[in-house]
């Protein structure tokens, strides 16, 4: 049997992920929009405490921290691989 295959590790929940969110560059990659805000929110920025969700994820957006994204695996350097126990190790090509 074929172990699974993943492009990106959600830095949320430690599963692979082939479609979500790219954040600063590559150093943290969420599936879910909500953890997304909530790293957002979690850099200690006075000013983001009143913002709203929506607000916050445009302003970040336009400053460029995040987008959204898919990944193709054929395209990458490396992937991750899915073990029996459902732990991902990194596999570079």
């Amino acid at each position: 049997m074929d172990k699974i295959k993943w492009a990106r590790k959600d830095s949320a929940t430690g599963k692979g992920m082939n479609r979500g969110f790219c954040c600063f560059d590559g150093e943290f990659y969420f599936e879910n929009e909500s953890d997304v805000i909530q790293w957002l929110r979690s850099r200690n920025v006075d000013e983001y405490k009143e913002l709203s969700d929506e607000f916050l994820l445009d302003e970040a957006y336009a400053e460029e921290e995040y987008y959204f994204t898919e990944w193709d695996i054929e395209d990458s350097d490396y992937y991750y691989e899915e073990q029996a126990d459902g732990t991902l190790i990194e596999i570079n090509k």
